[in-house]
């Protein structure tokens, strides 16, 4: 329900401009000039989009470059829009698909979440809701 309150354009721009860590800076500068491209691309003003402080927007909470690696038009109305839950959901499952997930195969599951979100809490507890639903 909550897909953030922060600019993409203005938190991607923050961290490539103002952050110490070089190696961040650099992530950020690419993923802000992707952010631009895929705005041009589908006619977004670029400064409309709200996301999470580092920059991920949409239902899955992507990146702009994963969203050109993995995003997909389920419904083929011709626009991928991540805010769309057949969209948001197929373009995980693509994700979680092309990073190793085999279904039925717990120890790739496992490993797929956890190439999406860095921490062994969030994966106990994806897998936890997931068998409670």
């Amino acid at each position: 329900e909550h897909l953030g309150d922060y600019g993409v354009f203005n938190s991607l721009y923050t961290m490539a401009m103002l952050s110490k860590r070089t190696k961040r800076v650099r992530m950020a500068g690419r993923e802000l000039v992707t952010w631009v491209k895929i705005c041009r691309q589908r006619g977004i003003d670029p400064f409309s989009v709200k996301g999470s402080w580092a920059g991920a927007f949409g239902i899955p909470q992507f990146m702009p470059s994963s969203y050109v690696m993995f995003a997909v038009d389920h419904n083929k109305d011709g626009i991928i829009d991540l805010y769309d839950y057949p969209d948001a959901f197929a373009s995980v499952a693509n994700y979680l698909r092309r990073v190793g997930w085999k279904t039925g195969h717990e120890k790739s599951m496992r490993r797929a979440v956890y190439r999406y979100n860095h921490q062994k809490a969030y994966v106990t507890a994806v897998f936890a809701y997931a068998e409670r639903i």
